[in-house]
Parts: C-alpha cells; sequence; structure tokens
C-alpha cells in the first residue's frame, strides 16, 4: 500500500503487475474488471484527499460498475456524496457523470461523457459538448518531468488547459474561463485553478 503525505518525495517505481495488453505502457493493471492506468490508479479502497477553496474532501474508491457493457471505476466525493465513473482504455481518459435533462423537470438524469486527458496528444485539442451545451476544449499543453505540490515533487506530469465556452455552438457567448489541471503518473489529478484545488495526502490499494 503507498501513503504519501506532504514532505515527502513521490518516486514512481510503483511496481507494475497484471499487466494487460500492449497499451504504449498504458494499462498497468486489471482489477475486477476495470483497467488501472498510469494516470488514474483507482483501484477499489484508494483514497486521494484535496484542499481547495471549497474545503477539504475526500475521494474514495468504491466498488466498479459495469454500465452499458462497459466497466468503470466509481469514485466517491465526501463533501457532498456525489459520484463519478472513469475509464481508461486505451489511452483515452474518460469521465461519466449523471446530469439533469435539459429538456424536463421530471424525467431521469442522463449520462455525460467528458474526456480529461488523453495519451500521446501532446499539443493536441479535443472538443466535449455538455448537455447544457456548453463547450469545454481541453488542450494537451506538455509533460513535465518534475512537478511540486503542497511540498511533494511529482513526476512525469501531464498539465492540460480546459477553456469553458457557454452557449451552443450557433450562439455562444464571448465569455469564456480557462482552467488548468495537471496529472501525475501513478497519482492522477494534483492541483487544477479549478477552485485551487491540491492534493494534500493519497492512498493507493
Amino acid at each position: 500500500m503507498d501513503d504519501v503525505t506532504p514532505d515527502e518525495t513521490l518516486n514512481n517505481e510503483q511496481e507494475e503487475q497484471n499487466t494487460t495488453g500492449d497499451n504504449g505502457g498504458d494499462i498497468v493493471a486489471l482489477t475486477e474488471g476495470v483497467t488501472i492506468c498510469d494516470y488514474a490508479p483507482f483501484s477499489e479502497g484508494s483514497t486521494f484527499t484535496y484542499k481547495g477553496d471549497a474545503g477539504e474532501y475526500t475521494i474514495n474508491v468504491l466498488s466498479a460498475e459495469t454500465i452499458n457493457g462497459t466497466d468503470y471505476a466509481v469514485l466517491e466525493n465526501s463533501l457532498d456524496g456525489s459520484v463519478k465513473y472513469y475509464n481508461c482504455e486505451n489511452g483515452i481518459y474518460t469521465e461519466l457523470s449523471y446530469v439533469p435533462n435539459p429538456n424536463t423537470t421530471s424525467g431521469p438524469d442522463v449520462a455525460e461523457y467528458y474526456i480529461y486527458l488523453q495519451e500521446d496528444m501532446a499539443g493536441e485539442s479535443w472538443e466535449n459538448d455538455l448537455t447544457n451545451e456548453d463547450q469545454h476544449i481541453v488542450t494537451y499543453l506538455e509533460m513535465e518531468p518534475y512537478r511540486g505540490v503542497n511540498n511533494v515533487t511529482y513526476e512525469d506530469v501531464i498539465g492540460v488547459q480546459v477553456k469553458v465556452i457557454y452557449g451552443p455552438h450557433s450562439q455562444p457567448t464571448s465569455f469564456d474561463n480557462t482552467f488548468y489541471y495537471w496529472y501525475a503518473k501513478d497519482v492522477g489529478l494534483i492541483e487544477t485553478t479549478n477552485g485551487n484545488i491540491q492534493l494534500q495526502s493519497f492512498t493507493i490499494n
């Protein structure tokens, strides 16, 4: 079990076990049907504690679930109890959440898929069209060999820029927000300017 707290240096010599297939070295394990990848080590029982403008909270990795034939890691936020689902097959890191249907106030929530990271896409951009018609343009900025966050030095860090454009393609607003996210190998998200969130500690089972 790996437990990392501030004032330590993280080394990424984590032993790879149950390696599956050839995916550029990205897939490192398969746990109960869920693919565990370099930048999404979401094995059941793992925890990630963050602190930002909204306070401190912990992301808990629950039992995996299969949705429409695809296996997802299930992550629960201790701050509000919200749950999101993650998959990282083929180097495409996808977040699935359920959001209110914009076309009705009484119908069930609808699934919303969001690609937040892609391997081997340095300098490239891709777009997520959200249910509320906002657009999120994600750009893979660079790979940083090291990045320090909260007195911990992380290795092999990917930085991405997310530009949020409000409104549909036909009538986008002139107002937009830009956020930055950093993901470390064998850890996942370590920092974002969206809410000024930083990783405080984590335990990976």
